[in-house]
C-alpha cells in the first residue's frame, strides 16, 4: 500500500535519513523542522563509506544500488520551505527519490541523497557516534546497529565542529527530556534534604556526607563541554567496575540551581556505598555521550583537587591522574572562579592554623 506522495507536492515532503540524519538533532542543529514518520527499509541497496568529508574528517555515508541488500533508516517530514536548507546541508550529494517500506509494510516515496561511487574510506569516530546514536534513538533492529558498530573508523581524534554543534544541541535535548526526581529526606522535620553524588566536583552551601563508591559503574571523559574547552566526566553502567566521589547534602531549594549547572546531563538515581558500609540513595547526573576525547587541564586539575581534598584512595587518584589531558593553554573563565574559591577556603585555613 503506497502513502500519498509527499515529496512531489508543494505542501510537506518526505525525507529518508540513512546516516548522520537519523539522529534528530543533525537536523534540528541545522535549523531543520522535521517530524518523525517512521523507521523504515529501502531494499535493493547497501551501506557505503566513501570520498572525504572535509568537516567530517573522515569518508562519509552513501547508499549504492545491489540486489538482496537493504538499508534501514529514518523517515522524516520537512516542510517545503527546508527543502532549499537541507539541500545546502547536503550540497555534496544528489538528491533522488526512493520507494522505502515501513516495519507496517506502509510504502513511502521519499526523498534521498546519494553521493557518486568513489574509493570507499573510514569514517571519523565523530561521524560513526552520530550514526550510531541515530540507530539507538530510533530503535532500528540491532542486528543493523551492530553492523553499523562493526565499522572501522579512521581514528581520528583532533576536535570537529560540526560534532560539538550537533552535540550541544543533543545534550540540551537530553536534559529537557530528564524528567528524574530526587528522594528527599527531611532535616529536623522542616527542611528537605537533596543527596548529590558527585564523581568530579561540585561547589556551594553543602554538607559533607562520605566518600563514597558508585557500584557497576566505570568513569570516562567524553563528549566536549564549551566553558571547559574539553572533554566532560561521565559515568556509565558497566558491571564489575566501580566510580569513587563525594556525597553532598543540599537543601532541596538549591536543586534548581544544580540542575541547571548540571543542564547538559540527565539527572538520574543511583545507590552509592560509603565507606562506612552504609548505601545512600543519591541524585546524580548522566551524560548521554560514549565517544571518549579528553579534557582540558583546567578540568582535570579541579577533579584532582577535589580528589585529593577528600582523601579518595590513593590508587583512583593515580587512576585520575593518568588520564591524558587536550593541552588546552587558553584562558577557562569557569577555572578561574573556582580557584578563587580554592585560594580564599585554603588562606583562610591557614589563618586559623
Amino acid at each position: 500500500m503506497y502513502d500519498e506522495d509527499v515529496g512531489a507536492s508543494p505542501g510537506p515532503f518526505l525525507y529518508f535519513g540513512y546516516a548522520s540524519n537519523m539522529l534528530k538533532e543533525r537536523l534540528t542543529s541545522n535549523k531543520l523542522n522535521v517530524v518523525f514518520k517512521c523507521v523504515a527499509k529501502l531494499e535493493g541497496y547497501e551501506l557505503q563509506f566513501c570520498g572525504e568529508g572535509k568537516g567530517w574528517h573522515g569518508a562519509m555515508a552513501s547508499i549504492q544500488e545491489k540486489p538482496g541488500s537493504h538499508i534501514w533508516g529514518v523517515v522524516w517530514q520537512l516542510n517545503q520551505a527546508d527543502q532549499e536548507r537541507l539541500n545546502r546541508q547536503e550540497s555534496t550529494f544528489t538528491p533522488k527519490e526512493v520507494d522505502v517500506t515501513s516495519t507496517d509494510n506502509q510504502v513511502y516515496r521519499c526523498r534521498v541523497y546519494t553521493q557518486e561511487l568513489r574509493a570507499t574510506g573510514k569514517p571519523s569516530p565523530h561521524y560513526k557516534d552520530i550514526i550510531l546514536r541515530g540507530a539507538r534513538q530510533n530503535n532500528l533492529p540491532e542486528g543493523y546497529i551492530k553492523c553499523l558498530e562493526s565499522v572501522e573508523d579512521n581514528g581520528y581524534a583532533g576536535e570537529i565542529d560540526i560534532y560539538k554543534q550537533i552535540m550541544e544541541e543533543y545534550t540540551t535535548h537530553a536534559s529537557n527530556r530528564s524528567g528524574a526526581k530526587p528522594t528527599s529526606k527531611s532535616k529536623n522535620n522542616s527542611v528537605d534534604q537533596l543527596r548529590l553524588v558527585g564523581a568530579e566536583s561540585a561547589l556551594g552551601y553543602v554538607v559533607v556526607v562520605d566518600s563514597q563508591f558508585c557500584v557497576d559503574h566505570y568513569f570516562h571523559f567524553c563528549g566536549y563541554g564549551k566553558r571547559w574547552q574539553g572533554a566532560m566526566a561521565a559515568i556509565h553502567a558497566k558491571p564489575g567496575s566501580h566510580v569513587w566521589g563525594v556525597v553532598w547534602e543540599l537543601d532541596e531549594s538549591d536543586k534548581e540551581h544544580l540542575d541547571h549547572q548540571e543542564r547538559w546531563y540527565l539527572a538520574i538515581q543511583v545507590d552509592v556505598l560509603g565507606t562506612d558500609n552504609e548505601v545512600y540513595h543519591c541524585r546524580t547526573y548522566l551524560l548521554e555521550d560514549t565517544l571518549t576525547t579528553t579534557p582540558s587541564p583546567h578540568y582535570k586539575e579541579i577533579i584532582l583537587i577535589g580528589a585529593r581534598q577528600h582523601q579518595l584512595p590513593e590508587d583512583y587518584i593515580k587512576f585520575l591522574e593518568s588520564f591524558a589531558d587536550n593541552g588546552y593553554k587558553g584562558e577557562v573563565h569557569t577555572y578561574n572562579k573556582v580557584m578563587e574559591i580554592v585560594h580564599k577556603e585554603e588562606k583562610e585555613k591557614n589563618e586559623t592554623l
